[in-house]
C-alpha cells in the first residue's frame, strides 16, 4: 500500500475546481520544515488533486497526500482528506470567523478579547456576550452555532477522511445525520449506516467498516447484507427474494457459512419494534413493502365490495344521447365499461394505442357532469398529466402534486374527497404511489377508474400493481380490443404489428421506407444513426420547436445512449456563447454543460424550493423547464418549469437534472411528442423487446422516424418482455375475495 503523508499546506493557486464533482486541483505551499516530506516542483511548491470543498486562497490546511507519478507532468499529490486548520493566533482567529460572520462583528468581538483564543471561548461557552458592543443573544447564538458546525464538520472530514470517504459524500452524510458528531457517534457503533445515503451501497459500506475494524460475522454487517440483497430485488421490480435464494446471494458477498447468515437472519425476522424485513412462506421483503401491497389489497377489495350502483341514471340512454348529438359510434365494449362504471366502485379500463381510451374519458366526464358528480384527474408524471389535460381539456394534476405530502405538518397527503378519482397511465404506478393515493381518498363513496395500456412497460419501481390487480379475477376489467384508424398504415398500424409479434418490415430491407402519412423507418447501419438522428433533428426544427422534438433511445450508455445524444443536440439547439451563462458538472458517462436556454428534466421529487421568501414550491420527477439563468455566486440554477417560473436548483442537486433533448424510452412512458425520433440499434438487441418497441412508436402525435436495422426490429418484435413480476398483490387480493365470499 503507498504511504501517506500529513502535513499543513497552504494553497496558493486555483487551478482548476468542479462544484458539482467537488474535484479540484490546487497549487500549495508547504511549510519549511516540511520540506524534506515532498518533492517540490520548479516553482518551489506542490501541486495535488482530488475529491475536496473548495478551498480558500492563502489559508492554512491540514492535509493527508499519497504521491503518484504521471508520465506526462512528472510527480504530484492526491489528497486523500483536508480539512481547514483551526487557527490559534489572533489574526488567523479574526480570518476565520469573517468567514462567519460580519466584519465589524469580529471588530467588536476583538475589541473585547483583543488577547483571548475565541474560538476555544465560544466552544467552551466561556464567552461574555455583555462585554461586546452592539451584539445581542440572537445574533451571538447563530455565530456560535456556525462554530460549533464548522469545528465539528472538520472532525468529520478528518475522521472519515481515513477511509477514502470524499469530501462531498461526507456533506451528504452530515445532511442525512443532521450533524457531523451524531454521524461519527452512530458510525461508531454501525457503520453500516452509511448505506442509508444514496451512493454508499453495501458493496463499498462493507469495505469500509471492516477497514474499521468490524468483525466478518457482526450481526450489523450480515443484516446490511440481507437488506442489500432485497433490494437488488426491488430494482428489478420484485417485491421479494426467495428465502434460499438470499441465503445463497448473500453468502457469496459475505463469505460465510450459510448456517450463521441463516441463524442472524431468523434473529433478524424476530424484531418486533419497527421490523424492518418479514416473511411470509419463504418469501423475504422488506416490510414497508409487504405493508404496501397489504394495504391496496385491503383498501381496494373493502372499495370493491361497498359499491353500490348510480341511482336513478339510464346509462343507455345517456349513451344513445351523446352518441347522436356528437355523432359518434361506440363499440360494445366501449358500452359495457359505463355499465360497469355505474354499477361498481373500482373499475379497470384498459386498452392497446388506438382503442379510444382518452375518447371514451371525454365521455365519462360528459357522464359526471350530468350526474352533478365532482371529479379528480390523476396522472403518475407530469407529462403524461399534460397529455390528459390536452385530451381531455380538463386540467389534470399528477399524484403526487395532488397528495401534496410534503406540505403538511405530518406528512399525511391531503384528502382527496372527490366523488371519482381517475388516474391514467396506471402501468407507470408503483405500489407506494398506489398506497398513498388511497390513504388519501376520505369519502367512502369515491369511485376510482384505472386506466393503462398492459402492454407497455411495467413501472420502474417495485411492484405490478396493474398487472396483478387485471389478472386477479375480481376487479372488472373492460379491455378495448379494437383499434381504430388502422387502415392508415402508419404509426397506429406498425404499433399494433409490433403488439401482435408480426413483422412490419422484411430483414433486408436498406434505406427509407415509408409508412402511411407519419412514419418514416430508415433502415442504417450503426455508424450511420447518428449522422441519422441528427440530419432529422434539423428538419424537424424547421416546424417544430425543441419542446415538441422527442429523441428516444433504448439506453442512457453509449455513443447511441441519452447522455451523447443530449451533448449533441444541445450543440445544435443551443450552442455555447460567449454571452450565455454556463455551468459544467462531471459525471459517471462524460462531462455535461448545463447552459442558459437549455431544455431539461427533473428526475427526482424536490420539495419546497423557496421560490421566494413567502413562496415554496415541488418539482417533481419527470416536469421539464428551460434554463433561464446560472447564479455562480448563490450556486443556482435558475429554471422556469411548465408549472412555476424562477425555480432554483442548487449546484449540489443538480444530480437531479437532465437535458431532455432525448430521453430514455422508459423515461418517455406517459408523454408524447409531435415528432419521436426513435433509435434502435443492433447494439441495444439485449434490451429491445416488443413491449419497449410499441411503447417508443406510441409515443408519436404527428411524425415519427425510426433509425435502425430491419433486422434488429424483427429480433426485438419477437421478445416480449415478462409481465410477471414476484409481488405479493395477487396473493393478499385473492385473500380478501375468500374472507368476503366467506362471510357473505
Amino acid at each position: 500500500m503507498e504511504e501517506t503523508i500529513e502535513l499543513v499546506v497552504t494553497p496558493v493557486k486555483k487551478v482548476f475546481y468542479n462544484d458539482e464533482s467537488a474535484y479540484g486541483i490546487y497549487g500549495f505551499d508547504v511549510g519549511f520544515e516540511d520540506y524534506g516530506k515532498v518533492r517540490r516542483n520548479p516553482y518551489g511548491n506542490i501541486t495535488a488533486k482530488g475529491t475536496m470543498p473548495e478551498l480558500e486562497l492563502e489559508h492554512k490546511y491540514v492535509a493527508v497526500l499519497k504521491e503518484y507519478k504521471d508520465m506526462k507532468y512528472g510527480h504530484g499529490y492526491i489528497v486523500e482528506s483536508i480539512k481547514k486548520e483551526i487557527p490559534t493566533t489572533a489574526e488567523g482567529q479574526r480570518e476565520f470567523l469573517k468567514h462567519l460572520t460580519s466584519a465589524k462583528l469580529v471588530d467588536s468581538i476583538f475589541e473585547a478579547y483583543p488577547d483571548a483564543d475565541i474560538i476555544q471561548l465560544i466552544h467552551n461557552d466561556e464567552f461574555d456576550i455583555s462585554k461586546v458592543k452592539g451584539v445581542g443573544k440572537v445574533t451571538y447564538e447563530k455565530l456560535k452555532k456556525k462554530v460549533e458546525e464548522n469545528l465539528e464538520l472538520q472532525e468529520a472530514l478528518s475522521w472519515l477522511g481515513k477511509y477514502g470517504i470524499k469530501y462531498n459524500m461526507v456533506v451528504k452524510l452530515v445532511r442525512e445525520f443532521k450533524s457531523p458528531l451524531i454521524l461519527i457517534q452512530q458510525l461508531e457503533d454501525n457503520p453500516y449506516l452509511l448505506t442509508k445515503v444514496k451512493g454508499m451501497g453495501f458493496i463499498k459500506t462493507d469495505s469500509i467498516a471492516l477497514q474499521m475494524g468490524v468483525e466478518h460475522d457482526s450481526p450489523h454487517r450480515i443484516r446490511a447484507c440481507i437488506v442489500h440483497c432485497i433490494e437488488q430485488e426491488n430494482q428489478s421490480g420484485n417485491a421479494y427474494i426467495k428465502k434460499q435464494l438470499l441465503l445463497q446471494e448473500a453468502q457469496g458477498l459475505l463469505q460465510l457459512n450459510r448456517s450463521v447468515i441463516s441463524k442472524e437472519l431468523m434473529k433478524f425476522l424476530s424484531i418486533e419494534k419497527s421490523p424492518i424485513i418479514c416473511i411470509d412462506e419463504e418469501k423475504v421483503s422488506l416490510t414497508k413493502i409487504y405493508k404496501a401491497e397489504e394495504y391496496v389489497a385491503d383498501k381496494l377489495t373493502s372499495i370493491l365490495y361497498s359499491s353500490k350502483e348510480v341511482a336513478n341514471f339510464d346509462v343507455e340512454k345517456f349513451l344513445k344521447l351523446y352518441c347522436k348529438d356528437n355523432k359518434v359510434k361506440l363499440t360494445e365494449e366501449q358500452r359495457t365499461f359505463f355499465h360497469r362504471f355505474a354499477k361498481y366502485n373500482v373499475n379497470f379500463l384498459i386498452g392497446y394505442a388506438g382503442t379510444g381510451k382518452s375518447f371514451m374519458q371525454k365521455i365519462l366526464l360528459s357522464m359526471l357532469q350530468e350526474l352533478k358528480l365532482k371529479y379528480r384527474l390523476l396522472s403518475p408524471t407530469g407529462k403524461a398529466a399534460k397529455v390528459l389535460t390536452r385530451y381531455t381539456g380538463v386540467q389534470a394534476s399528477t399524484i403526487h402534486r395532488a397528495l401534496a405530502i410534503h406540505d403538511s405538518e405530518d406528512g399525511q397527503p391531503s384528502p382527496i374527497e372527490e366523488d371519482v378519482i381517475l388516474v391514467d397511465e396506471s402501468s407507470m404506478c408503483d405500489v407506494y404511489l398506489v398506497q398513498q393515493l388511497l390513504r388519501a381518498m376520505t369519502n367512502p363513496a369515491t369511485r376510482i377508474i384505472f386506466i393503462g395500456d398492459d402492454f407497455q412497460l411495467p413501472s420502474v419501481q417495485v411492484g405490478n400493481f396493474l398487472f396483478d390487480c387485471i389478472n386477479s379475477g375480481i376487479f372488472p376489467v373492460t379491455k378495448l380490443t379494437q383499434v381504430f384508424r388502422q387502415q392508415e398504415g402508419g404509426v397506429l398500424d406498425v404499433a399494433t404489428n409490433i403488439r401482435q409479434q408480426n413483422s412490419f418490415v422484411s430483414s433486408g430491407v436498406e434505406g427509407k421506407v415509408r409508412f402511411g402519412t407519419d412514419m418514416i423507418l430508415h433502415a442504417v447501419e450503426s455508424a450511420h444513426i447518428e449522422d441519422g438522428y441528427k440530419y432529422y433533428y434539423k428538419r424537424a426544427l424547421t416546424d417544430y420547436n425543441p419542446e415538441d422534438i422527442m429523441v428516444l433511445s433504448p439506453t442512457r450508455k453509449g455513443q447511441l445512449g441519452v447522455g451523447e445524444i443530449n451533448r449533441q443536440l444541445q450543440e445544435i439547439v443551443n450552442p455555447p456563447n460567449f454571452f450565455k451563462k454556463e455551468h459544467k458538472v462531471s459525471r459517471k458517462d462524460g462531462d455535461v454543460i448545463f447552459r442558459v436556454g437549455d431544455y431539461i428534466m427533473n428526475v427526482k421529487n424536490t420539495y419546497k424550493l423557496e421560490v421566494t421568501p413567502e413562496t415554496f414550491v415541488d418539482v417533481f420527477n419527470g416536469d421539464t423547464g428551460k434554463i433561464v439563468d446560472i447564479d455562480k455566486h448563490n450556486k443556482v440554477i435558475i429554471i422556469d418549469f411548465d408549472d412555476c417560473d424562477g425555480v432554483p436548483i442548487k449546484f449540489e442537486d443538480i444530480d437531479k437534472l437532465m437535458h431532455c433533448y432525448g430521453i430514455t424510452i422508459h423515461k418517455s412512458q406517459g408523454s408524447g411528442a409531435k415528432v419521436v425520433i426513435m433509435i434502435t440499434d443492433k447494439a441495444h438487441t439485449f434490451q429491445i423487446n416488443a413491449n419497449l418497441l410499441y411503447t417508443g412508436v406510441t409515443r408519436t402525435q404527428e411524425r415519427l422516424v425510426l433509425l435502425s436495422q430491419a433486422k434488429t426490429i424483427n429480433a426485438g418484435i419477437k421478445k416480449v418482455a415478462s409481465m410477471k413480476r414476484n409481488s405479493f398483490l395477487g396473493q393478499l387480493i385473492e385473500e380478501r375475495k375468500q374472507l368476503e365470499q366467506s362471510a357473505a
